[in-house]
């Protein structure tokens, strides 16, 4: 069996003839226009994937179900997915695109060809508590089951699932972005049928605006205080990983990407990451039992033969920067739409606010947070999150010590209120379009759950 890292969390499994590829992410410019691939894959021919038997797609977030990069592939490969009783929204996407699907029901086996299997597993049981989105996705319902004492879990939606792929023998374990406080549930049924994983791909990165998109922090707070923080909280995720699972090999990946346009200029150079070399770093020091490996793009490791086609070569550094400069001149494709009028976007905020407060009601979430959005020309959108009123104001007049600021471009701004089909608030922020500002600063994840439904 032989594992290629193609890009971030992309990987090519082939064994015995068979070919699987992993959460295709190769073409720049998801999240709303600002991902960019890093090492760039501009170059990348398409044409060598043609002969893809299936592709697996583990959720809904665009660097895993990347629209434009599944434009480029072939349609005859039907594309493997988990059977979200949640919702649709991953099949009738790929579907949309002239794929046909197959749905796996959680923790069935499937036999790919030529005895080569792959079985999927939700990350839940989910508890949005223990989740590091900043958003979090969208409730589905609950289960009946209890796990560790806990009863009414909520159930795994789109957001993340973790697979197997084994031939008998040698067993690769992706665990794509499942967060540990939640996969880890999956993780025993996984050790109880799989007890001995051969190669275990694992994040060790985040990706989220948190500290950098947030004004209440100085420069100097988001580098040296709150950003080294968060990046050792996902190196210390990894390590919960390897130290649940104990395979015999692992390798960082996913989470790979520098932001491109005014974004380049704006957050990227404070934008708070791992890079994978000091992952690797990390992980050799800590990891004893678990041999730790790195992969350039386009390179594999055989499990048969337990080495690689070619020794890691570090990141060039400034290539890097310099190429973040180029790309600091893209344009976003929501920039080329005219600034909306105040009237409009009152409008669209005002319907809005009505199918958030349903929400907020519907979930039973109070809080004694105001909730600001910037509209236009110093208007602002005043909303009570304890009285589930609104109110626009005058910029100058904020006056409440007690609130939380969604700062977006009046361009995004509108696509946003237009619902998703236009923009997300979750790809919103995880693109780092969203500035926030709060005070005091506490995070209080039902306001964050309840803005994406923000929307028409």
């Amino acid at each position: 069996m032989k594992v290629t890292k193609l890009y971030s969390a992309t990987v090519l499994i082939e064994d015995n003839g068979v070919k699987l590829l992993c959460d295709p992410w190769l073409v720049d410019g998801e999240y709303l226009g600002s991902w960019f691939c890093y090492p760039s894959q501009k170059n990348f021919d398409f044409s060598t994937l043609d002969d893809v038997d299936y592709i697996y797609i583990s959720h809904i977030h665009p660097d895993h179900l990347s629209v434009n990069t599944l434009k480029k592939l072939n349609k005859n490969i039907p594309i493997i997915i988990r059977d979200f009783e949640a919702g649709k929204f991953v099949k009738l996407t790929v579907e949309r695109l002239g794929f046909k699907t197959i749905e796996l029901k959680d923790n069935k086996r499937f036999n790919l060809k030529n005895n080569l299997h792959l079985t999927i597993m939700g990350a839940g049981f989910c508890n949005p508590e223990a989740c590091t989105k900043q958003f979090g996705c969208s409730v589905a319902g609950f289960i009946s089951e209890t796990h560790n004492n806990e009863k009414n879990n909520f159930v795994a939606s789109q957001i993340d699932t973790l697979c197997i792929i084994d031939n008998n023998d040698k067993v690769v374990l992706n665990i794509n972005d499942c967060p540990y406080n939640i996969a880890k549930y999956a993780l025993n049924k996984v050790l109880k049928r799989w007890p001995n994983i051969d190669l275990l791909l694992h994040g060790y990165a985040g990706a989220s605006a948190y500290p950098h998109c947030f004004e209440n922090y100085t420069e100097n707070e988001i580098t040296n205080v709150y950003g080294p923080k968060q990046n050792q909280y996902y190196l210390e995720m990894g390590l919960h990983f390897i130290n649940h699972i104990k395979p015999k090999n692992h390798l960082p990946f996913a989470g790979t990407l520098v932001l491109g346009g005014k974004l380049a200029n704006e957050i990227e150079p404070i934008r708070v990451y791992n890079e994978i070399d000091e992952a690797y770093n990390y992980y050799k020091k800590f990891v004893k039992e678990s041999k730790t490996i790195l992969l350039n793009d386009g390179e594999y490791y055989n499990l048969n033969t337990n080495k690689t086609s070619k020794n890691y070569t570090p990141t060039n550094l400034k290539h890097k920067k310099e190429y973040i400069k180029e790309i600091s001149n893209y344009s976003y494709k929501w920039e080329n739409n005219p600034i909306p009028t105040l009237e409009e976007l009152k409008d669209l905020s005002i319907k809005g606010f009505n199918r958030f407060k349903s929400k907020m009601q519907e979930y039973n979430f109070k809080s004694n947070k105001f909730i600001y959005l910037p509209l236009v020309n110093n208007v602002v959108m005043e909303i009570s999150c304890s009285t589930n009123e609104y109110e626009f104001v005058n910029l100058s007049e904020l006056k409440k010590d007690n609130f939380i600021v969604f700062k977006v471009d009046p361009r995004l701004l509108k696509e946003l209120l237009l619902g998703p089909r236009y923009a997300h608030w979750n790809n919103a922020e995880i693109g780092c379009h969203i500035k926030f500002n709060r005070k005091p600063d506490i995070y209080e994840r039902g306001i964050h759950f309840c803005m994406n439904y923000f929307h028409i």
